[in-house]
C-alpha cells in the first residue's frame, strides 16, 4: 500500500519485527555496523553504514525530511 507520494507505508511505519526502534535503521552483525536505508519511488536514496546507531538514526531522519514533506505526511514523527 502506498501513500499519495508513491511511498510504501511499510517504509514509514514501525513493524513488530523492528528491533532497532527506528524505521529504516538496522544492525548488520557481519560488519558490526548500523545501516540507514530509505527507498523512495522504488530506489534507494539512502543506504549507508555507520559506526553508531545515533548516526544512522540522524541520517534516516535527514533523508525523511529531504524526500518526504513532513507537513503532508502524518506518519512521520
Amino acid at each position: 500500500m502506498k501513500n499519495a507520494d508513491g511511498t510504501y507505508y511499510s517504509s514509514l511505519v514501525r513493524s513488530k519485527r523492528n528491533h532497532s526502534g527506528t524505521v529504516g535503521v538496522s544492525f548488520d552483525a557481519t560488519s558490526q555496523r548500523y545501516i540507514a536505508r530509505l527507498r523512495y519511488h522504488g530506489r534507494y536514496v539512502l543506504n549507508k553504514a555507520t559506526a553508531t546507531k545515533a548516526e544512522a538514526v540522524a541520517l534516516r531522519q535527514a533523508a525523511e525530511r529531504k524526500y518526504f514533506h513532513a507537513q503532508n505526511c502524518s506518519l512521520l514523527s
